[in-house]
């Protein structure tokens, strides 16, 4: 098997969102997963939304929206994956996504500069994309 891999750890960005554009991905062609993105982040296509859709409006084609930070940062995983299976050798045409998720890495508490202390997490995310040559 020709596989490469490419790992995003601990990015700031909601892993709900990166969740469902990884899923949006998967399964696809490498280069029509990166127009996809580029797409997404210029707001002409939307990504659906299967899990994480209470509250959210349709757009064109079906419930979604244009999450631009999650998309920028799977696009920067992705595009290390590409590059990490052409040093491998691979054919760059032939590679499809195997494997894409998106999963809670840790919490860090910070502290607002207001009255009462008040503080707020930030939650990081960590982004796994697996290619194969087909």
């Amino acid at each position: 098997m020709k596989t490469a891999k490419a790992l995003g750890k601990e990015i700031n960005v909601s892993w709900k969102d990166c969740n469902e554009v990884c899923y949006n991905i998967k399964n696809k062609n490498v280069n029509k997963a990166l127009s996809f993105l580029e797409k997404v982040i210029k707001k002409e296509q939307p990504v659906k939304y299967r899990r994480y859709n209470k509250g959210i409006s349709h757009q064109k084609t079906a419930i979604g929206r244009y999450p631009i930070k999650a998309a920028r940062a799977v696009k920067k995983v992705l595009e290390n994956a590409k590059a990490n299976a052409e040093h491998k050798g691979h054919d760059v045409e032939k590679l499809k996504i195997t494997k894409a998720s998106a999963y809670k890495s840790q919490t860090i508490e910070r502290i607002k500069p207001r009255g009462r202390a008040r503080t707020h997490n930030i939650e990081l995310t960590n982004i796994e994309i697996e290619v194969r040559e087909v």
